[in-house]
């Protein structure tokens, strides 16, 4: 509903009504557009309503994304010890192989350790059987 143009006005008189007559216009509209609106409270509630559900949402969201980067870290640890392992395990058996045969092949190996046992146990013998020739005590 479009007003026509208002007419100058003539005198003081005249231009005073004119004023008043468009603020009542003005509060007339702005009446109606706020019984359009609902109560403040209203907005109020709907506001904290959605508020509080786009911060559940976010936090929601947050949490997951932090959930599948740490998941998304352990899976790739997981395979890279996998990785480790299953060459580990290759490699393994090659060279238990190659150990063995060296001690076989050594010409200390086996016999060099009884040898060894061997004079270990003669010289604790004589140090405690007092045949060591010097008269001392065992522990002195």
């Amino acid at each position: 509903m479009e007003q026509p143009d208002p007419v100058p006005a003539a005198d003081p008189e005249e231009a005073a009504k004119q004023a008043r007559a468009i603020r009542g216009r003005m509060d007339q509209d702005l009446r109606a557009l706020e019984a359009r609106l609902p109560p403040s409270e209203k907005l109020t509630a709907q506001a904290k309503t959605y508020g509080g559900a786009a911060a559940a949402g976010l936090a929601t969201l947050g949490a997951g994304a932090i959930a599948f980067q740490r998941r998304s870290a352990t899976k790739a640890r997981e395979k890279e010890a996998q990785r480790q392992a299953e060459a580990l395990a290759r490699a393994l058996p090659e060279a238990a192989l190659r150990v063995r045969n060296e001690e076989v092949s050594s010409p200390y190996g086996r016999i060099g350790l009884v040898v060894a046992l061997a004079a270990l146990g003669v010289a604790i013998w004589t140090r405690f059987s007092g045949a060591g020739g010097s008269g001392e005590d065992a522990w002195g």
